[in-house]
């Protein structure tokens, strides 16, 4: 029989449809229906999580399409010309046929190590989820319970007993795990002091050593740990229809939508805020307390050190809260969460639609719809091209998934290094880049392989020579630049200075006459055939005085120490302790601190600098650094660097600009 005998002559429920549990997706249909008997006409109310349903008067309720706020449980009571009687529940489940867990953690939290914020492979059905300090549980779909840990004390919490199965709902304590069966008895491993015989649960929570079971007459019952009167339910709370445990303290919504607290109260969390009303449902932390309003706001109090009781401005729509230990998290209508607190900048992007939700000691787990996740879907395949030797060559493509969605670029078969975005580029191409280049995208679903794009790398111009690495003319002189260059057809040039096209220098050689100072700097020259194009090397024009004097002052050091034999500088830098001079010839003098017989020989020198902390630094005309002198690893010049057209050192730290711009 299907009921709860009620008073002599009562009505009798003789069948309900389902008769303990509903599992549907969100959108689908759902009808509960009862068979009852009794003394002259019947009557109906059904009722949800222990309130009635406005309407609900007949022998079946109809929900036309299932939406998350209908989950929960239901019953039916029936009433004849004799009495009433309370059905047994029926519990509704609505999740998504396929879901996808998430999980993050407080950036500075050293929890995690105890793996119960991991996720277990192929945990693609749950529809419920539940965490703890050191361990977490997910209810499957089929009513089975998953949990994990990697922290030895709490492996016997993890260890699911056999043939637990029928779950609707779980919760998980510290070192233990709870689970409600769908005919309203609970399961508890390992043993935690369950009351014998406990029945007609509805609703189940677990705090770090006390749960609490929700029966469906409205009694709460509590056990476990109670050093904080975490378990002494207040004398006549007999009309809950919500329940939440804290770390040490306990919550209860009651039917009239007002909210009852027990329990510890070092941080204010049993200080429920004067005429709180309307609310459907609580979840509690270490030290604060939430409650979800029918309206879908939410209201917050107790501990606020990292601002987990502060309920972020505007927020509404909220279907489902939920509270860690220091941080609070709200489930929007529209799928997606808002989180406030201790961790609030750890959320993952693209976390809608999301279905479920659970705050642990300081991580979060989320449930999304999954049903419509696939692998990656290319949408533009990497395409084959043809390059010259030192142009670049791009590949990218174009897909869809489940983000993230991570890259692996691979050449000939073989994965590429630090290749992983949806472009690959290869910059100053070779011979020995060309091949054929695929991608293998991956999501938590599964891996797709692009088509493969081939690259050809063509042979590009080549500059036979050039007249001069390093010239110094006075103001007023001319100066020529030039190249020889092979390629295939008809050859085009273009001169830059300083990396900047000069107008109308489109031949082998750039001729300027009557140069002046805004003349000097780096030239170089593309040449460009049919196949390609290959810059020619750096050719540094300097125009200085044929006669030069230096001159400072402010530093005493550096004043009368100034080398007076040097009269032809084109150059000068100088540094807190130290100073250089380019010469003419492409020599360098240093004078100031600490400058003796240990100084370096430079030549072919065309630019030149001085730091704060007595080094110097120069450029050759081949492009490259030399560095001396310095304190804190400015002459600790980065291997390769080269193209380099000028310089600069500070306090602690040196520059280079490269030919192409970039320092």
């Amino acid at each position: 029989m299907a009921g709860v005998t009620g008073a002599f002559g009562a009505p009798v429920v003789t069948a309900l449809t389902p008769a303990r549990e509903a599992l549907v997706s969100p959108g689908e249909p759902v009808t509960l229906a009862v068979t009852a008997t009794g003394t002259g006409s019947l009557r109906y109310q059904w009722n949800h999580t222990g309130n009635p349903v406005a309407g609900a008067l007949d022998s079946t309720l109809a929900i036309a399409a299932a939406g998350l706020g209908d989950a929960g449980w239901y019953n039916v009571t029936v009433t004849d010309d004799t009495g009433a009687i309370d059905s047994t529940p029926i519990f509704v489940v609505v999740a998504p046929t396929i879901s996808r867990p998430r999980v993050w953690r407080d950036p500075l939290s050293s929890l995690g190590y105890e793996g119960q914020d991991y996720l277990p492979d192929g945990l693609t059905n749950a529809v419920s989820i539940a965490t703890s300090i050191y361990h977490s549980a997910a209810l499957r779909r089929d009513g089975t319970v998953v949990t994990w840990s990697s922290n030895y004390y709490a492996l016997s919490s993890v260890q699911v007993p056999t043939g637990v199965s029928g779950v609707v709902a779980i919760a998980a304590g510290n070192l233990y795990t709870l689970a409600l069966k769908n005919d309203s008895t609970i399961v508890e491993w390992p043993s935690h002091s369950a009351p014998a015989n406990l029945s007609g649960v509805v609703a189940i929570a677990s705090g770090y050593a006390h749960s609490l079971a929700l029966k469906k007459d409205g009694v709460v019952v509590a056990w476990g740990g109670n050093a904080d009167g975490e378990t002494d339910v207040p004398t006549g709370l007999t009309s809950a229809s919500a329940i939440a445990a804290g770390a040490y303290h306990s919550l209860a919504v009651k039917r009239d939508g007002t909210v009852v607290a027990w329990g510890a109260n070092f941080a204010g969390q049993l200080n429920v805020p004067t005429g709180l009303a309307n609310v459907v449902g609580v979840a509690a932390g270490y030290g604060h307390s939430l409650a979800l309003k029918s309206d879908g706001a939410v209201v917050a109090w107790g501990d606020n050190y990292f601002g987990q009781s502060s309920v972020p401005a505007g927020l509404s729509g909220v279907i489902a809260i939920a509270a860690g230990a220091y941080h609070s998290v709200a489930l929007k209508s529209d799928g997606s969460i808002v989180q406030w607190g201790a961790g609030k900048s750890a959320v993952p992007t693209n976390l809608t639609p999301v279905f479920a939700i659970s705050a642990g000691q300081q991580f979060s787990f989320t449930l999304s719809d999954a049903s419509a996740d696939t692998v990656p879907v290319i949408v533009t395949q990497p395409a084959s091209q043809s390059r010259s030797e030192t142009e670049t060559a791009t590949f990218s493509v174009t897909a869809t998934g489940p983000a993230p969605l991570t890259y692996a670029w691979r050449k000939n078969g073989v994965p590429i290094a630090s290749a992983t975005s949806a472009t690959y580029s290869l910059a100053n191409l070779t011979f020995a880049d060309a091949g054929d280049y695929d991608v293998a995208i991956t999501d938590y679903l599964g891996t797709t392989t692009s088509a493969v794009a081939h690259l050809t790398v063509q042979t590009a111009p080549v500059v036979t020579t050039i007249n001069s690495a390093r010239q110094v003319i006075t103001a007023g002189q001319t100066f020529v630049v030039g190249v020889s260059a092979t390629g295939v057809g008809t050859l085009r040039y273009q001169w830059k200075r300083n990396g900047q096209p000069i107008d109308g220098a489109t031949g082998n050689m750039y001729v300027r006459t009557n140069a002046g100072r805004p003349d000097s700097g780096a030239y170089e020259v593309t040449v460009f055939d049919d196949n390609g194009s290959r810059k020619s090397a750096l050719s540094f024009v300097i125009v200085a005085p044929e006669l030069t004097q230096i001159v400072g002052w402010k530093t005493e050091l550096l004043v009368t120490s100034i080398p007076g034999t040097v009269t032809d500088g084109v150059a000068v830098a100088g540094g807190y302790t130290r100073a250089v001079v380019l010469r003419a010839d492409g020599s360098v003098n240093w004078w100031g601190y600490g400058v003796g017989t240990s100084i370096p020989s430079w030549s072919d020198v065309v630019a030149v600098g001085a730091g704060a902390n007595g080094g110097t630094i120069a450029v050759k005309s081949d492009g490259t650094v030399l560095a001396w002198g310095a304190v804190y690893g400015e002459d600790n010049v980065p291997a390769g660097l080269s193209g380099v057209i000028a310089v600069a050192e500070g306090s602690g730290y040196a520059l280079a600009l490269r030919r192409d711009g970039t320092v």
